[in-house]
C-alpha cells in the first residue's frame, strides 16, 4: 500500500514538472511574436532615402535645332530625247550605253534614240541650237573646247567659228564612237565654167547653183554638263520602248541632305552653321555645314532638278525637287553639305538633320540640370558629395544648357570634373 502511494506521488511530480516546462516554452515563443508600439513602428517604417549622385564632366555643349530631311544629289539633270533628223518619224530607244550607279566622264555614250546617238560633253550651257559649218558664237566655242578636252582639235579654225578644222574634229569624235555625224545640203553659187560668147567666166558674171554637204551637230545629240564626272541616278527606259519622257537622270556634285525647317525658325537657322546628318536605321552620323536656307515652299523635298532636251520649252529648273505633287505645308528648305562623301546607299533615305544654333567654345565644366538648386538667399549652388557621404554646397554661375546638362563655373570652393554632385534621393 505504501508502495502504491509513493508511485502516485512520483507521477504527480512528473506531471507538474512537464506542465511547468510546457508553460515556459510557450512563454518564450509568445515573447518572440509580441512587439511594443515602438518596435512595430520601427519595423514598418520605410527605409531611409539614399542619395543619388552624378559625376561632374568636362564636355562640349551645343543647343541644336532638329528637322527631318532626305538625302538627294546636289543637282540632277533629266535628259529627254528630241528629234534630230527630219527622217525620224518616232522616238524609240535603239541603244543604251549606261546603267544605274555608273560614273560618266566627258565623251560618254548615253543612249541611241531612233538610231541617233546622245553624247555627254563638258560645258556650262546646254545646247540650244543645231551647229554647222559657218556658224559662230559662244556655243561653237564651247563645242570646240569640249572636243579639245578629248583630243579633237579645231585646227586652224578661229575660236568660236565652225570651220573645216571643227568639222574634222566632230567627224573624228563621232567615228571613234561608231557613228557618222549628220550632214545637211548647203546650196552655194559658183561661176559658170563655160560662159557664152567665149568671154572669161570672171567677166561674164554668170553662176550656177552648187550643192555641198556640211556636218551638223544637232542640239539633241549632245548633253553639256558643267561638272563631271556625272553619276547615273536613274535609267527610265529600255531598248525598244518609246522615248517620250526623261530617258536618263544624271547627278553631279555628290549627295546632300535637304531638310524642312519651320517658318518660325527663319531667324534661327542660318547658312554656315555646323550641322550633323543622322540616319537612325544604320546609326550613320556625318558632320556637315548648312549651305543654304531657301525661300518658303510647299514642294516635296529634293535637290535642284534641271531638265535638258525634249520639246517642252516651258520646262524650268526646280529648286527643291522634281516631283509634280505638292506638299502639305509651307516650310523653309535647308541644304546641308557633308564634310565627307555621303554613302550612295543613303540616297533617298529619311534622315535627321541637327543644326547647332549655339555651342560652347570647346569643353566646359558641366553637371546635370537636376544637380543645380537655388538656396534660401537666392544663390545658385550644387551639393558636392565626398567619399564619406558628406556634402558641401558650392555656389556656381550657370551658362549654356543642352541635352540635360548645364555649364557651371564655381564661385567659391572647388568643383572639378570627376567630382560627385547630388542630383536627388531614392
Amino acid at each position: 500500500m505504501k508502495l502504491f502511494s509513493r508511485n502516485i506521488r512520483v507521477r504527480i511530480s512528473l506531471i507538474i514538472i512537464a506542465a511547468s516546462a510546457l508553460i515556459s516554452v510557450g512563454g518564450i515563443a509568445a515573447a518572440r511574436y509580441v512587439r511594443s508600439p515602438q518596435q512595430l513602428a520601427a519595423d514598418t517604417a520605410p527605409p531611409s532615402a539614399s542619395p543619388l549622385t552624378a559625376t561632374v564632366q568636362s564636355r562640349r555643349l551645343a543647343v541644336t535645332e532638329v528637322v527631318r530631311g532626305k538625302v538627294y544629289p546636289r543637282v540632277q539633270y533629266q535628259i529627254t530625247p528630241a528629234v534630230s533628223s527630219s527622217q525620224v518619224t518616232g522616238l524609240y530607244v535603239s541603244g543604251m550605253g549606261v546603267k544605274n550607279g555608273e560614273k560618266l566622264d566627258a565623251g560618254a555614250f548615253l543612249a541611241a534614240v531612233s538610231g541617233r546617238p546622245l553624247f555627254l560633253l563638258h560645258g556650262q550651257v546646254p545646247a540650244y541650237r543645231n551647229l554647222t559649218a559657218g556658224d559662230s558664237g559662244d556655243d561653237v566655242r564651247q563645242l570646240q573646247e569640249a572636243l579639245a578636252e578629248l583630243g579633237y582639235r579645231r585646227g586652224s579654225d578661229k575660236r568660236g567659228t565652225f570651220g573645216t578644222g571643227t568639222t574634222r574634229a566632230v567627224t573624228s569624235f563621232y567615228r571613234d564612237r561608231g557613228f557618222k555625224p549628220l550632214t545637211s545640203d548647203v546650196v552655194s553659187q559658183q561661176a559658170d565654167p563655160s560662159p557664152s560668147g567665149g568671154a572669161p567666166a570672171s567677166q561674164s558674171g554668170s553662176s550656177i547653183p552648187a550643192i555641198k554637204q556640211v556636218v551638223v551637230v544637232p542640239s539633241s545629240e549632245v548633253v553639256f554638263l558643267p561638272t563631271l564626272p556625272a553619276t547615273v541616278v536613274d535609267v527610265t527606259a529600255a531598248i525598244g520602248q518609246p522615248a517620250n519622257g526623261p530617258l536618263v537622270v544624271l547627278s553631279t556634285g555628290g549627295l546632300v541632305a535637304t531638310g524642312q525647317l519651320g517658318l518660325d525658325k527663319q531667324d534661327v537657322v542660318k547658312a554656315d552653321m555646323a550641322a550633323r546628318i543622322i540616319d537612325d536605321q544604320t546609326g550613320t552620323s556625318i558632320a556637315g555645314t548648312v549651305k543654304a536656307v531657301g525661300a518658303p515652299t510647299t514642294a516635296p523635298l529634293g535637290g535642284v532638278v534641271i531638265p535638258i532636251g525634249g520639246t517642252d520649252n516651258s520646262q524650268t529648273p526646280s529648286g527643291n525637287g522634281a516631283a509634280a505633287t505638292t506638299g502639305t505645308g509651307s516650310y523653309l528648305p535647308i541644304t546641308v553639305e557633308a564634310s565627307k562623301p555621303i554613302p550612295r546607299a543613303l540616297l533617298g533615305t529619311d534622315v535627321r538633320i541637327s543644326v547647332e544654333i549655339q555651342a560652347s567654345e570647346g569643353k566646359v565644366t558641366a553637371v546635370p540640370i537636376a544637380a543645380v538648386s537655388t538656396s534660401a538667399d537666392g544663390t545658385t549652388q550644387v551639393m558636392v558629395v565626398n567619399a564619406t557621404g558628406g556634402t558641401a554646397a558650392i555656389t556656381v554661375e550657370t551658362g549654356l544648357s543642352s541635352d540635360g546638362w548645364v555649364e557651371v563655373t564655381a564661385q567659391d570652393g572647388q568643383l572639378q570634373p570627376g567630382d560627385n554632385v547630388l542630383v536627388g534621393h531614392q
